[in-house]
């Protein structure tokens, strides 16, 4: 395991790091574990308790957390755009394995991209000309914020006060939002 290519750490079920690899040492700057065993976890993600928040409550409900986006903060204060993959571990004690992948150094390798992933607005410009573009972008906008409210949703398990602090709303703007997109039910449109 210490080969692994990819970086992973083990934690307690609080968070605090026991153990890492060589590769999940360089991808936070660390020259040796003791500059990151003892610590929180949450100290090392970019947005901290929400990132933890997520992770935790998946965990110890034993679902398995597989490619959530995030950043890390590395020791010199750099971050990182890296994907968490993460298991509860249940013996000898419960642990978290949490393995973490590089996703600037993985988009590098992917040179093959299709079309489609370069430029995801490609389609978008064949209606120039056929439609005012204010019609155009409050139509993409609204769909990347329902796009993005839905990920949201699936990454907290419709946990709403945590998708909320995850898309950076109050709890009120993703209620008027979700209600916007008719993504609530007809009951709870009176009590948010």
């Amino acid at each position: 395991m210490e080969r692994f290519p990819d970086g992973w750490l083990l934690t307690d079920t609080t968070g605090v790091i026991k153990s890492v690899n060589e590769e999940g040492m360089a991808l936070l700057g660390l020259t040796a574990s003791s500059q990151v065993v003892g610590q929180n976890l949450e100290r090392w993600l970019l947005r901290g308790a929400v990132d933890w928040g997520v992770l935790n409550t998946s965990l110890r409900q034993q679902l398995p957390v597989r490619n959530f986006a995030t950043e890390v903060r590395t020791l010199s204060g750099m971050t990182l755009p890296v994907e968490v993959s993460a298991v509860c571990l249940a013996r000898p004690e419960p642990m978290f394995a949490f393995f973490v992948r590089d996703m600037d150094r993985r988009l590098q390798g992917g040179a093959s991209v299709t079309q489609s992933q370069a430029n995801p607005f490609a389609d978008l410009t064949q209606l120039v000309g056929r439609r005012p573009i204010k019609d155009i972008v409050g139509e993409t906008v609204d769909t990347i914020e329902r796009m993005c409210i839905e990920a949201a949703l699936e990454l907290t398990h419709n946990n709403r006060a945590s998708a909320a602090e995850m898309l950076g709303l109050s709890r009120q703007s993703l209620y008027v939002k979700l209600r916007r997109f008719g993504m609530v039910a007809e009951a709870e449109t009176d009590n948010p």
